[in-house]
Parts: C-alpha cells; sequence; structure tokens
C-alpha cells in the first residue's frame, strides 16, 4: 500500500485539527517543514519557550532543523487537540534520542521525552501563529543540566 501522497493546502482544504496533525508530520516527524510554507500565513510568527523569543517561519525551520541535527530520531506524538473555532490547542511528546553533544550534555541511546502545549492560531485556513511551551523542569532532570539557557545559549542564538 503506498501512502497518501503530500497534497496541499491549495488542493486540498483541510480541518483546522487535519491541518495541525500534518503540519506536525511533516515539520516535527520528517524534517520536510519547508514543504509546509504555504501553510502560514505571510506574518506568521512562532515562539517556544526554549528559545525565549519570537520568530518568522524561517526561524521556526532553522528551529527544527537544529533540533533534528542534534535529535536526528526525533519524532512527536500528539497526545489530545482542542479546536475552539480558529483556535486549536494540543498537547504533544517529543521524543528522541541526543546524537550530537550539547553544551554540558554527552550523546546516549536514552530516550529523552518531553511534554509541550502548544496554541494555535489560524487565519483564512492558515496557520497564523504557533506558541509552544515545554515542560523545562523534564529537560532538566534528564539531561542533567542545571541552567538550561546559559548552557545552551550559544547553540540557540543560531535561531534567527
Amino acid at each position: 500500500m503506498n501512502p497518501k501522497p503530500f497534497v496541499s493546502v491549495e488542493q486540498e482544504r483541510l480541518t483546522g485539527e487535519q491541518l495541525v496533525r500534518r503540519h506536525i508530520e511533516w515539520s516535527w516527524n520528517r524534517g520536510k517543514e519547508r514543504l509546509l510554507a504555504h501553510c502560514h500565513t505571510r506574518d506568521f510568527f512562532y515562539f517556544n519557550s526554549l528559545i525565549g523569543r519570537k520568530t518568522d517561519f524561517q526561524g521556526f525551520s532553522q528551529t527544527i532543523q537544529l533540533v533534528r541535527h542534534y535529535m536526528p530520531d526525533l519524532e512527536v506524538l500528539t497526545d489530545d487537540i482542542i479546536v475552539d473555532h480558529n483556535k486549536l490547542a494540543t498537547t504533544s511528546t517529543f521524543y528522541g534520542t541526543l546524537k550530537k553533544p550539547l553544551p554540558g550534555v554527552e550523546p546516549s541511546d536514552r530516550v529523552i521525552t518531553l511534554s509541550a502545549i502548544s496554541v494555535w492560531y489560524l487565519q483564512s485556513g492558515r496557520i497564523r501563529s504557533l506558541t509552544t511551551l515545554f515542560n523545562m523542569e523534564e529537560l532538566l532532570e534528564q539531561t542533567g543540566l542545571t541552567t538550561l539557557k546559559s548552557q545552551l545559549a550559544p547553540v540557540l542564538s543560531a535561531v534567527s
């Protein structure tokens, strides 16, 4: 059985939930976020608590590339989606193994899990903004880092 080929938003009218699920699959899980550029409004912005600042689609793409560089086996499972008109909230779990060293953290075969809550705002069938809050305590506990931002600052500065 062949998987269904990627169909753009222009070719298929997606519900908000379908759009979000496709977005997570093609960006975080497959690292093909550039295929989703047409899914965002021109003024799209992305914020996540790990980076701590707002960025545009290019910064979003850089974030995915950066994370997948250190965790090439990254997978995001969506635990729940709540839909309220043009707003969606997702709870997700990020899974992966650190394959490249980070400041203060050596690679290992140990799977790191990180819980996240994301809020998505849609406008005219496209994603206008995405805000993701990670459970930083989970990351600190699993990696042994004591001050995440100060140790990861050189890595995170790569995201525009």
